[in-house]
């Protein structure tokens, strides 16, 4: 009797647990201090390539990989992006020669409040009907793979966030959102504030890595658990012998073990952070590396 009465809680359990729980993949790394490679993609995606990807890049005050960047976007057809370059810094001059929009405000991102520069930019990108979805690029975010990789595989996905635990109120800031999850985001935006306050996490209170999640999850907008841009919380998990020095968290790799850097290349990942423009990847420079990748 007292088995079947443990069946039953435990089915009871199963349906009615809270809304924001997460399956995630055996692969995640859901601890505190995270430092996870996703699996190599399963086969190369295919996809018909109509509307635009759009990449919001947040940037203090300057672009470091400018000549990576530019050869990222230089075969790719110009309908299929749209680039929207947000500086913390005020005015800048924007190294790209590919086409982008400058969005200039007064809102000033920092850490832990980062989400009103989320919101312009978002804003933007809603006026385009021919965009389709967004990921997010920082001056020290490199790219692991070329555009249409990127493209052809988010192009028929549901939205991606790196979630940190099961409950799904907690993702990093890094991540694919498709137009529904973008409109969310925006619509709901005066809900920030007090679902960022509300939520259970520990010692977070950054807007961006709570109030993604939670809201979509409550608006039941198709998600799933991926790592759209590799970066580690604790260096002890990545292995290899190679220097890395800390600007507070996450890891900022002044040089990388090749072995390391070719294990990131064939993950399932499609940006790395956070990496210096010196960066040396053994005894070559990072930059050169990318270059010929591209």
């Amino acid at each position: 009797m007292k088995i079947l009465i443990l069946i039953a809680l435990i089915l009871l359990f199963v349906v009615f647990r809270k809304k924001e729980d997460f399956e995630n993949p055996n692969w995640s790394d859901m601890s505190d201090y995270q430092c996870g490679f996703q699996p190599p993609l399963n086969k190369k995606a295919h996809s018909v390539r109509s509307g635009k990807l759009a990449v919001f890049f947040e940037l203090k005050n300057k672009m470091d990989f400018s000549k990576v960047w530019n050869q990222y976007f230089k075969n790719v057809n110009s309908e299929h992006y749209s680039i929207f370059v947000h500086f913390s810094d005020g005015k800048r001059q924007v190294p790209l020669k590919c086409k982008h929009k400058v969005v200039r405000t007064s809102t000033r991102g920092k850490w832990g409040n980062v989400f009103p520069v989320h919101e312009i930019l978002i804003e933007e990108a809603l006026k385009d009907s021919n965009i389709f979805g967004s990921v997010y690029v920082s001056n020290n975010c490199i790219p692991l793979k070329d555009f249409y990789t990127l493209y052809d595989n988010v192009r028929n996905s549901p939205s991606i966030l790196n979630f940190s635990n099961k409950r799904g109120n907690k993702n990093a800031h890094w991540m694919f959102l498709r137009k529904d999850a973008l409109k969310v985001l925006f619509d709901n935006r005066h809900k920030v504030q007090e679902i960022t306050k509300q939520a259970d996490v520990k010692g977070l209170k950054a807007s961006e890595e709570i109030y993604p999640g939670v809201i979509l999850h409550k608006k039941n907008v198709p998600l799933k658990h991926g790592i759209v841009t590799f970066d580690c919380w604790n260096p002890e998990k990545v292995g290899g012998n190679m220097n890395i020095y800390k600007k507070r968290t996450p890891c900022h790799f002044k040089s990388i073990n090749p072995k390391v850097f070719n294990r990131l290349k064939k993950s399932g990942s499609f940006f790395a952070r956070k990496f210096e423009s010196g960066t040396r990847v053994g005894k070559e420079k990072l930059e050169n590396i990318i270059l010929k990748y591209l």
